[in-house]
């Protein structure tokens, strides 16, 4: 599933988006055979992380939150749920531009050894 924000209007994206946190389709919907999901430029907030941390998706691979408002907060988050079962087959994940500056934050992401490819281009990490 791609909802790059480029396949759409800005704010068609964001109403998509809006719209599947506010109705919760991520948790109550069960996204059994989906391996990739591609939201560069749609997390608007850190919080909407823990959201989609929620949902089920036992068959991702492959998570695309580039360009996107995830912060280091929204990062640590993400590497929580990760640990506790969500996207359990999880093994590529694009964190480029996501405004990560923390070195806890680098900390916690060197603890998922699942990954085989980790994108932190981007970010800047000297201020």
């Amino acid at each position: 599933m791609n909802l790059h924000i480029k396949l759409l209007a800005y704010k068609g994206v964001q109403r998509l988006i809006d719209g599947f946190l506010k109705f919760d389709i991520f948790v109550s919907s069960r996204w059994p055979h989906l391996k990739k999901l591609n939201l560069s430029q749609c997390i608007s907030d850190p919080s909407d992380i823990r959201t989609l941390s929620q949902g089920k998706f036992p068959s991702l691979t492959d998570l695309d939150l580039s360009k996107s408002c995830v912060r280091d907060d929204g990062v640590r988050l993400l590497v929580q749920c990760i640990e506790q079962g969500s996207f359990p087959k999880l093994v590529k994940l694009n964190l480029e531009k996501t405004y990560i500056k923390s070195e806890d934050t680098i900390q916690a992401l060197a603890r998922l050894t699942r990954l085989k490819s980790l994108n932190l281009a981007k970010n800047d990490f000297n201020g």
